[in-house]
């Protein structure tokens, strides 16, 4: 059995989460690998800390979650952030859009519309992020 013990992740405290594990692709597909908005900010307490340990136990053990309906609002995605850390202002404040720009003459590879491979971001930066949550509100994915 794997080994279990307690630590904490953002504002919460989390006990017998086993250890971080590779994930599988079928992870991806469990029910449990997604938490819905609206109970991570639920006005009844028991209902959004039980959401959100459920958020904070995805990342400590698969290192990712995953987010369902979450409104197309400018601050929805730090609304959770700020119940389970504090976010950081970097660079680009507390939040940017990435946008695929029209023009083959891009500033940067992630605004091409291009796969990007596995990367982290901002880690030249002193106190990089330690955790980044990204809201995809419009995908347009062209199988090539």
């Amino acid at each position: 059995a794997p080994s279990q013990k307690t630590e904490r992740v953002g504002a919460y405290l989390l006990t017998g989460i086993p250890d971080p594990v590779p994930w599988k692709a079928d992870d991806l597909r469990r029910k449990e690998m997604f938490v819905d908005y609206a109970d991570c900010t639920a006005d009844d307490a028991a209902v959004s800390r039980r959401a959100l340990l459920q958020l904070c136990s995805n990342i400590r053990h698969y290192g990712m979650a995953f987010m369902r309906n979450v409104p197309i609002e400018d601050d929805a995605v730090l609304k959770v952030a700020s119940s389970i850390s504090i976010p950081k202002t970097t660079c680009y404040g507390h939040r940017w859009d990435v946008v695929q720009e029209a023009t083959t003459n891009v500033s940067h590879p992630a605004y091409s519309g291009a796969e990007l491979d596995l990367h982290t971001d901002m880690n030249y930066r002193e106190k990089s992020p330690g955790l980044q949550f990204l809201h995809c509100t419009q995908l347009n994915w062209v199988k090539s």
